[in-house]
């Protein structure tokens, strides 16, 4: 082995030059190539994730404002879209307090508007409710118009080059009738651009699409009623309906008794609860039903309600009446299907075979009572005199009866008169003395009166006499001009009076004790205060009548004349005097009688009204554009704003005209013209629709409208906020 050239190689290879300039250089470059490219990587890994995170943030942000939008949306009854400029594009949605309310309205509104200090922008969608503030929902939102040809096919929407706010509101029918709301929305939202400079910026879309749950409130109809059944022609009246402003009254006419028509011929429409019918059809029965309104909104008809059929022959004599052969008789008669109503007359004879003589319009009956079918007449006859007045007739003497049938058309004679037997007479036993104990006399119908007696026989009933002093008397004799009013037990020993004398007559009362055998002389008669005299007050020379025919006065002479046909001077001769210059016009006028602290209304359709004469009244009336004041009108700050107003009448107005304008080149207010807008019955009002040209401002101006066509001037001028 070659011992010298193996150490040779090994001394060789145990040495090393280094790595040379150029191997260094290019070991450099290769590094920084390296490192370039891995941090070029990470910041490429953490924009992407920084650019991911922003455009979820943006996109939850504009999730959560579409849900408050779609929550708008939801309850809204009316959506709109006001497009008066580009720039003032407004989605406007109504809505109400409940389903069924028909309170005032409020209004939520949704607008695009400029980024202002803090809000990131270049744009911010704003939220006002009623005419409250703005409120910022969601900031961010782009600038660039949107294109999109399919959004917004058919129905309004918002202006494309608002870019960031996007609305389409389309509008339907229900198969009810009512119209439907869908409305479309769409927010865009700026990934980056949010100083506005990028016309093609990229932008984030979320939208909704929504069709209005409840469209607009519900009324119930009104439910009409009229009293007495029997009127053909009627005064309707209802109860007021929540929410409504008018009522539509319908009406139709059938022969048919029994089933009635479906009323679709309006009689009326009215913002009252009455209505008076003034047409009878003889041989038809009138129906009628109502719907509540309110703008363009009714409820469906009400339940139909029918009058009797209207006569056209008053009814024949009664036939058949028999008195039963009693002290105290059953009275029965047949039927008249052409009567409506029934009067029962009784008088007393000596003698049951020689009736006596019944005087109708004379004597008063002792029932009436209104039967349209057999099973109300089943109800009232038989006729009881026990059982209805527990009277018996005088002793010696007979209950005789007569009845006369009535309807629309006129009243039968009267008919047969058949009478019970004679009370017989007691034995009178002079010693047994009865008086009077408790009798205030100076009422005109006496209350708690007793009396008492000696004990000489034990009596088993009292009876009471009771006549009636006329002709300016003060006295009458109960024992022979009187009539049994009371016949009862000895327990309760006293007796209450249930009726007046006429005016200027005086009731006067006997009592006398009975048993079976024998009864006691007369109590010593005492009469009650005498009733003062009525007087009649001409409503017509007042400017009042059924046809409600106004007058007035505007002189101080002919008021003069007006108010001293009612304050007097009073006596018993009725008040009828007409006055002839009560010029031309219109008088509302008020009655109040201090007697008892009641009003009678005199524009209410009466010819007179009938007063104690010496009741003093007090007479008050209102003359157009001279004593009536117009009202005072105020409106909130707002571009659509709430009018209020105070009425210094009184009695108030039955409802109020309102009339309106729109101011034009900003200018601070306008004249209203005499066209009305709304008539409300209250002292409030809000506008649901519409608003003012930009820089302009609405202005409105009311007047008071009376019952019978009175009014007032118009009030001040008032109006809201430009816009």
């Amino acid at each position: 082995m070659n011992t010298k050239k193996y150490l040779k190689l090994l001394s060789v290879n145990k040495t090393s030059g280094g790595f040379t300039l150029i191997e260094l250089l290019v070991a450099i470059a290769m590094s920084g190539i390296l490192v370039t490219v891995m941090g070029a990587g990470m910041m490429a890994i953490l924009n992407s994730s920084k650019t991911s995170t922003s455009k979820t943030n943006i996109k939850n942000q504009l999730n959560r404002a579409i849900d408050y939008i779609n929550d708008d949306i939801k309850k809204a009854r009316i959506a709109g879209i006001s497009t008066t400029k580009n720039t003032d594009d407004t989605v406007i949605f109504t809505y109400f307090e409940s389903l069924n309310s028909f309170s005032t309205p409020h209004t939520i509104k949704y607008y695009l508007d400029v980024a202002s200090n803090p809000w990131l922008g270049p744009n911010v969608l704003r939220r006002q409710v009623d005419n409250g503030n703005w409120q910022v929902v969601v900031d961010g939102l782009t600038e660039n118009t949107i294109n999109d040809p399919d959004f917004c096919k058919t129905g309004t929407s918002t202006d494309s080059s608002l870019g960031g706010f996007q609305a389409c509101v389309e509008q339907a029918t229900a198969s009810n009738g009512s119209p439907l709301y869908r409305t479309t929305v769409a927010l865009f939202g700026e990934v980056s651009d949010t100083d506005g400079k990028n016309a093609n910026s990229e932008t984030l879309r979320v939208g909704t699409d929504t069709i209005s749950r409840s469209v607009t409130p519900t009324l119930d109809p009104p439910v009409i009623t009229f009293t007495p059944q029997t009127d053909t022609t009627p005064t309707l009246q209802w109860t007021p309906i929540q929410g409504a402003s008018s009522y539509n009254i319908f009406r139709c006419t059938t022969t048919d008794p029994i089933n009635d028509c479906e009323a679709t011929t309006l009689l009326q429409s009215v913002i009252g609860v009455t209505v008076t019918e003034s047409t009878e059809t003889p041989g038809s029965r009138t129906c009628y039903r109502g719907k509540s309104v309110n703008g363009s909104v009714s409820s469906e008809y009400g339940d139909t309600i029918c009058t009797i059929v209207a006569s056209t022959v008053a009814p024949k004599e009664v036939s058949g009446l028999t008195a039963s052969d009693a002290v105290q008789p059953v009275v029965t008669w047949l039927r008249d299907p052409d009567a409506i109503e029934y009067e029962l007359y009784r008088c007393e004879t000596s003698d049951p075979t020689t009736p006596c003589t019944i005087t109708v319009g004379t004597d008063t009956p002792v029932e009436t009572f209104t039967a349209i079918t057999d099973a109300a007449f089943e109800d009232k006859v038989p006729w009881s005199e026990s059982l209805n007045t527990g009277l018996k007739p005088a002793d010696g003497k007979a209950f005789c009866y007569g009845v006369v049938a009535k309807n629309t058309s006129g009243s039968s004679s009267i008919s047969n008169i058949d009478c019970g037997i004679a009370n017989a007479p007691l034995t009178v036993n002079s010693a047994w003395n009865v008086q009077f104990v408790s009798f205030d006399t100076s009422t005109i119908k006496p209350k708690n009166v007793t009396w008492s007696d000696n004990a000489a026989a034990v009596a088993t009933s009292y009876e009471i006499l009771r006549c009636e002093a006329t002709g300016g008397l003060t006295t009458c004799n109960p024992e022979t001009e009187g009539k049994v009013v009371f016949d009862g037990l000895i327990s309760p020993t006293d007796y209450d009076e249930t009726v007046d004398p006429d005016p200027s007559n005086t009731f006067c009362y006997t009592v006398r004790a009975k048993n079976l055998t024998t009864i006691s002389p007369f109590a010593t008669a005492i009469c009650a205060a005498t009733r003062p005299p009525e007087c009649v007050l001409n409503m017509q020379a007042l400017g009042q009548g059924s046809s409600f025919s106004y007058k007035s006065s505007v002189t101080d002479g002919e008021r003069t004349a007006l108010e001293s046909i009612v304050k007097g001077p009073f006596d018993n001769a009725p008040i009828t005097q007409n006055v002839a210059k009560t010029g031309v016009g219109n008088v509302l006028h008020t009655i109040e009688e201090n007697s008892s602290g009641s009003f009678v209304n005199a524009y209410k359709a009466v010819d007179t009204i009938t007063l104690p004469c010496t009741t003093q009244i007090r007479f008050s009336w209102h003359y157009p554009n001279t004593s009536l004041v117009a009202p005072t009108l105020s409106a909130s700050a707002a571009t659509k704003p709430t009018l209020s107003w105070t009425d210094p009448n009184s009695p108030q107005a039955f409802y109020y005209q309102i009339s309106r304008c729109e101011t034009k080149g900003g200018a601070s207010q306008c004249t209203p013209p005499n066209s009305v807008i709304a008539n409300v019955p209250g002292f409030s009002w809000s506008q649901s629709g519409g608003q003012p040209s930009n820089s302009n401002r609405f202005c409105y101006k009311i007047k008071s409208i009376f019952n019978g066509g009175l009014e007032t001037d118009h009030s001040n001028v008032v109006c809201g906020a430009p816009k």
